[in-house]
């Protein structure tokens, strides 16, 4: 997955920072979708740097999540939060 790829070009040092400038105009939730490991809108180079002010940039649509979805959510990130709230005993 390009979020998978991002974060190894950082975790390996060849990169301090990873843009995903096209995917961001596509995609407005982006880090929602990196989360969910949702699908990605297909950006429209077309629609780039036109002078129209309702196409390219404001049409793309928004993940559509369902209430159930969204708690379970939200109960994972809970869960990662704790994981890595909980100190770790060293045995002694």
């Amino acid at each position: 997955m390009i979020e998978d790829e991002g974060n190894k070009v950082v975790q390996e040092g060849y990169a301090d920072l990873v843009a995903f400038e096209r995917l961001f105009v596509a995609n407005p939730d982006l880090t929602k979708r990196f989360e969910l490991d949702a699908a990605l809108n297909k950006y429209d180079r077309t629609t780039f740097y036109t002078s129209d002010p309702v196409v390219g940039y404001t049409d793309y649509p928004f993940l559509k999540v369902s209430k159930e979805k969204s708690e379970e959510i939200k109960e994972r990130q809970a869960g990662r939060y704790h994981e890595r709230a909980t100190p770790v005993k060293d045995g002694s």
